[in-house]
């Protein structure tokens, strides 16, 4: 596909379609520039080309333990999708607060996953599945990734959730 290029080349490639001079090129000083249109098309390239992809090629792999077992690293680029999409939505270029407030900024502002996250569960996902997986490489405390569960969010013991929670 001819990706590889000099490593000093400052025109590499930031999706599957697009160089760094595209987006270079594109006029954003003012909303009602038709450059934004295709800003969202680099932007969304980029998230589908470095993350979703990817998921979809595990989730669709022939061999049925790949695909039974990948939920640990499927969440693992989940916990990447959040700090970017953060980072984006913020206009930063890193994560300007406490990365455990920015995850509970993420799902509170999401439509679709505030109704499955508290505050205090937030916390703990970051602590437990993003810290986890990231600095130990497993979860921390009772945690599991389960894919066999209703609810996308739910602890492990009803009584403490200082155990952990199951994420689907």
């Amino acid at each position: 596909m001819g990706y590889r290029t000099d490593p000093l080349d400052d025109n590499f490639w930031i999706s599957p379609h697009y160089r760094a001079d595209d987006w270079r090129r594109l006029n954003l000083n003012n909303d009602d520039n038709a450059d934004w249109s295709t800003a969202v098309d680099i932007f969304y390239d980029r998230i589908y080309g470095r993350f979703l992809a990817p998921i979809e090629a595990i989730e669709n792999h022939p061999d049925e333990y790949i695909r039974w077992f990948s939920g640990f690293t499927i969440l693992a680029i989940d916990c990447l999708i959040v700090e970017t999409l953060y980072q984006f939505y913020n206009g930063v270029d890193e994560t300007d607060i406490d990365h455990q407030k920015a995850f509970w900024h993420f799902f509170r502002a999401s439509t679709y996953f505030r109704q499955h996250f508290t505050r205090k569960t937030a916390y703990k996902f970051y602590t437990h599945f993003r810290n986890g997986i990231l600095h130990q490489a497993q979860t921390k405390m009772s945690s599991k990734v389960r894919i066999d569960k209703d609810k996308m969010v739910q602890p492990v013991d009803l009584t403490d959730l200082n155990q952990g929670l199951i994420i689907v």
